[in-house]
């Protein structure tokens, strides 16, 4: 199969993972308020192709995780030590942010919203504005508090998709 095929493959699947047993969120997505997540350890992507794949989930509303609140920060830390306890294997996941217009400005996707108007949880000496330092990250040996780093490096990701509190049935039923 080529790789648009593929593509459209995902994109039916995931159009179709909604169902009112799964109360709102696609398969494999854990709700946490208004939201569902995914973590993707594998396959890693760049940034750029991370929010893409994302954008593909929950009808072409997902995104990579935008975190606005010591809450959801709190929920995304518990969740990857859980699943990749630090040091037990190097696990970096991409999240919804980035200062490409203009360096030192952070924007999250989707929202819009510059990131210095609400919740923050960079990593001691953070954003320290590396060569090339575009995209936000969650980094383990960091304990998963935000840390800049180029958007071409190859990490895990976190999708978010919206909560349908509807339930909506699956499509084709």
């Amino acid at each position: 199969m080529g790789l648009l095929t593929h593509v459209l493959v995902l994109f039916a699947t995931c159009g179709l993972a909604f169902s009112q047993g799964n109360v709102g969120c696609p398969i494999d997505f854990f709700q946490h308020g208004d939201s569902c997540y995914h973590f993707f350890a594998t396959p890693v992507m760049s940034w750029w192709d991370a929010m893409a794949f994302c954008g593909m989930y929950g009808f072409g509303e997902g995104t990579l995780a935008i975190v606005d609140s010591a809450e959801e920060q709190k929920f995304l830390e518990n969740e990857l030590k859980s699943r990749y306890p630090p040091g037990s294997v190097l696990k970096d996941f991409w999240i919804g942010a980035y200062d490409l217009v203009n360096e030192g400005t952070w924007v999250w996707v989707k929202k819009n919203e510059y990131v210095r108007n609400g919740f923050q949880n960079w990593a001691v000496g953070e954003p320290n504005g590396g060569t090339n330092e575009n995209c936000l990250g969650l980094y383990d040996n960091l304990q998963y508090k935000w840390n800049d780093a180029p958007c071409n490096l190859d990490e895990g990701f976190i999708c978010e998709v919206p909560f349908e509190r509807s339930g909506a049935e699956v499509v084709g039923k």
